[in-house]
């Protein structure tokens, strides 16, 4: 068994690979091989950079004066505050800090895994240095680093956007080529610093208030959506119990319809806009109808000759008894005020007996001639009670004749069925309305409260921002030496 170091691993299995071709499973295993040796080379030099690094920091810190400090965050910052926090080196490096009035100064940088701070080095020896009316040390959470313009520039701009301690700080390197070294290094630096404690606690408390208030809207609209289903729900109670006096009065109608649907959540934004039409378009047909049909006004004269004709009628004006709210005559069924304003409309036939003279036999003369007159859009009549002596009667004949009849039943079939159909779609159009109004405070609460949010990606704002400047920078550059040449 023979020991070999690590990095010859690779020398003894390249050749292996080479002289095994005719055996395809060897040679990928020894490839497979080859790839883990080099990860783990990689991880062995990381760790020993690590390793020189750490070694480094130390030596740093045995080389600055115990006397010398600095100011961070209004606090004294000292040699040891160097080893505190599993705090690391991430780069150093010797640059010239420019100041006030053009003056430089030769400065070592020192980045640690969240700060920046300068040294001076005087007689072997360190000592913190604090620019002109500037902190000495600075933070490196929402720290840009840009370059300054220019291909032949040294200069790196250094801008720290902390509202705690805003500051910029310019540096020149010794030679153009070491400027992406020093901006990539501390902006790797920058990336992986660890977020700041007081940072992290305000964050935390403004994510729970964010949370708490998110929860509380989601509450306040489970409950306005509950009232919306408890609404359509009272519709479709409603609407049952309409239809149930319209079959006592002996007429067939239509199945209960349901508005529960119109009022989910997952609702489909053009199913509802198409329901919203059609109960617009239904609702003016009907009122119109139900106008024209409680007027006397159904059969309009479309001509002038019309005029000048024997069959012409004059409209007359509708009696206190044939509209909604008066009972002026309540012995007199709904039906038989219907036959009397269609006899007297339009001339009857000859040979056709009158609708106020039918026999008790007639009745389906009389259906007949109903639905030859009143044309229904949506149903048909129903079988119709016997006539007798002129007067309707049917099982339930005391509804006619008391005085606090329903307003429905007083009126004729045709615009019965009208004004359930009518009841119908406004009810459609409440529950719609209603769910549009909760998606639409849902929709603005959320908006607001996001709006009132912290801004915890404005560090990656800042720092997209910087490399779009920097690019138009080199593309500035590039273009001026390319109008030179």
């Amino acid at each position: 068994f023979v020991t070999q170091r690590l990095t010859k691993y690779p020398l003894l299995i390249e050749p292996l690979i080479k002289t095994s071709k005719d055996n395809k499973e060897e040679q990928e295993a020894l490839q497979r091989a080859l790839a883990l040796v080099k990860e783990i080379l990689i991880e062995v030099d990381a760790q020993v950079a690590e390793k020189e690094k750490e070694d480094r920091k130390l030596e740093i810190y045995n080389k600055i004066d115990a006397k010398s400090y600095t100011v961070h965050r209004g606090l004294k910052f000292k040699k040891s505050d160097i080893l505190q926090g599993n705090r690391s080196l991430k780069f150093e490096g010797v640059a010239m800090l420019m100041q006030g009035r053009g003056k430089m100064q030769v400065v070592l940088v020192i980045v640690l895994s969240d700060v920046l701070f300068f040294l001076q080095e005087n007689s072997q020896k360190y000592s913190f240095f604090t620019p002109d009316n500037k902190a000495g040390v600075v933070s490196l959470q929402k720290l840009l680093v840009r370059e300054k313009a220019g291909q032949e520039s040294r200069g790196i701009y250094l801008i720290s956007s902390n509202p705690a301690d805003p500051e910029m700080f310019e540096l020149k390197v010794h030679k153009p080529k070491d400027k992406q070294i020093w901006i990539q290094a501390i902006r790797a630096a920058v990336q992986n610093c660890p977020e700041d404690e007081d940072d992290s606690i305000a964050l935390s408390s403004e994510e729970k208030l964010l949370h708490a208030k998110q929860n509380q809207i989601k509450d306040l609209v489970g409950l306005l959506r509950q009232k919306d289903i408890e609404q359509a729900l009272l519709l479709e109670e409603k609407m049952s119990l309409q239809l149930r006096l319209l079959a006592s009065a002996g007429l067939d109608p239509p199945s209960p319809p349901s508005y529960r649907h119109l009022v989910s959540e997952n609702a489909d934004a053009s199913q509802m806009w198409k329901e919203v039409l059609t109960a617009v378009q239904e609702v003016s047909q009907l009122a119109s109808s139900l106008y024209t049909t409680g007027t006397n006004l159904s059969r309009s004269v479309s001509s002038a000759g019309e005029h000048q004709s024997d069959a012409y009628v004059s409209p007359i004006l509708p009696k206190r008894a044939e509209t909604f709210g008066g009972f002026d005559n309540s012995n007199q069924g709904p039906l038989k005020l219907l036959g009397k304003k269609l006899s007297s409309s339009s001339a009857t036939p000859a040979g056709t007996p009158d609708l106020e003279n039918l026999k008790p036999g007639d009745s389906k003369l009389f259906v007949s001639r109903l639905q030859e007159r009143l044309p229904y859009r949506n149903c048909a009549i129903s079988a119709t009670p016997p006539v007798t002596n002129g007067n309707l009667l049917s099982n339930d004949q005391h509804l006619t004749t008391a005085p606090d009849i329903p307003a429905l039943l007083s009126l004729g079939r045709e615009q019965q069925y009208a004004a359930i159909q009518l009841s119908h779609y406004v009810y459609t159009l409440l529950c719609i309305i209603s769910q549009l109004m909760t998606t639409n405070e849902s929709l603005q609460a959320q908006i607001a409260t996001m709006k009132g949010g912290g801004d915890s990606t404005k560090y990656k704002h800042n720092q997209q921002l910087e490399e779009l400047r920097n690019l138009q920078d080199r593309l500035t550059a590039e273009k001026a030496a390319w109008n030179t040449t």
